[in-house]
């Protein structure tokens, strides 16, 4: 009798541990899809990106960001902010990369991606000495990678800045 009572308390024990273990692969797998959902609407092009389709996700991914990487984190914020910009909310698209510019630990690609859109929010804001200062910025960072484009087009926005 009280070996059938241990190994019904123990299996009582164990069932929590199965649950909380299956919810975290379930959580992973979700993590795991999302972050695949996200490359690939990042490398689509992004003007014909359906924002009914792509809202959802983009919203459920900044909500839970402490599970994803960084790098995703900045690639949902370059999405917000051209879904933004397709629905002509630059005040918005101006917001999402101001926030993506600032994650810490993002490859370089994704931090110059960040701060020209932010260069270019400063431009057509009219406030001048932002956009010198996030162009030198980007200079610093494409020459440091070898980025020619970003680079130039850093110092295309330095001119007028």
């Amino acid at each position: 009798m009280k070996l059938i009572s241990l190994i019904i308390f123990t299996l009582f024990l164990l069932q929590p541990n199965s649950v909380l273990a299956n919810n975290r692969i379930a959580d992973t797998l979700v993590i795991e899809k999302n972050t695949r959902v996200i490359e690939d609407l990042f490398n689509q092009n992004k003007e014909y990106i359906s924002v009914n389709n792509v809202m959802p996700i983009l919203n459920n991914i900044i909500e839970e960001r402490h599970l994803y990487p960084n790098n995703t984190i900045a690639r949902v914020f370059i999405l917000f902010a051209e879904v933004a910009k397709n629905k002509i909310d630059v005040d918005r698209s101006f917001q999402f990369t101001r926030i993506g510019s600032k994650l810490i630990s993002i490859e370089l690609p994704l931090k110059l991606n960040l701060l020209l859109k932010v260069a270019t929010q400063y431009y057509l804001k009219g406030q001048y000495q932002e956009v010198l200062t996030i162009s030198n910025e980007v200079m610093t960072l494409a020459k440091t990678v070898g980025n020619k484009k970003d680079y130039l087009l850093a110092l295309a926005y330095r001119s007028v800045g």
